[in-house]
């Protein structure tokens, strides 16, 4: 299956201030979330992001905090905050009602760690009939092992794993799209 634009949402798992410096590759994680953001406020499709326990684990990184702020300041809307205990989002029903006002059946996954959160997140996703989409350039774990396991345990559970740039021009899917100029900047 293919991103539809019309059909799709983001969910940014757990980018924070002292999660995301220990994963192994955090600048990516960092760099193509704000990027994924960015495309969705260009789009002006919903976003949806989870703090993992934020007094112990801190805020938004500061690069996906200033893309979230730029995604409302372009769409006008506040992006979703659902503060979690639980690894998968859809265990909380502030998340659930989120997702659920969306109306969106495809939801692409971003974030941390990619064998805790975002694993289950995905694996309940799927259980209850979403087509997910886990950004494998915008996911990371501590152990590079834990994040490739993971992939290969969400591929056969059905979720398909993707790149960003996967992401981006799947959901334009052509060059014609009146998006398509400003979605490539966001390439670099």
């Amino acid at each position: 299956m293919i991103i539809d634009e019309k059909n799709s949402c983001l969910v940014v798992i757990d980018v924070q201030d002292r999660l995301v410096p220990v994963m192994d590759n955090p600048r990516d994680v960092i760099n193509n979330t704000a990027s994924l953001v960015s495309v969705f406020g260009i789009l002006d499709l919903p976003v949806i992001s989870t703090l993992q326990n934020p007094d112990r684990l801190g805020e938004f990184i500061v690069d996906v905090r200033l893309a979230l702020d730029e995604y409302s300041e372009k769409t006008g809307k506040d992006v979703v905050r659902v503060e979690k205990s639980s690894f998968s989002c859809l265990e909380n029903n502030d998340f659930k009602v989120e997702l659920e006002k969306s109306s969106k059946k495809q939801v692409v996954l971003c974030g941390v760690e990619a064998h805790i959160c975002v694993l289950q997140t995905a694996l309940d996703l799927v259980k209850v009939g979403y087509e997910v989409y886990v950004v494998a350039d915008a996911c990371s774990s501590r152990e590079k092992y834990n994040e490739m396991i993971a992939y290969q345990r969400m591929s056969e559970e059905g979720v398909k794993i993707v790149t960003k740039e996967m992401v981006m021009f799947e959901l334009v899917g052509d060059y014609n799209h009146t998006a398509f100029k400003e979605i490539q900047s966001k390439v670099r």
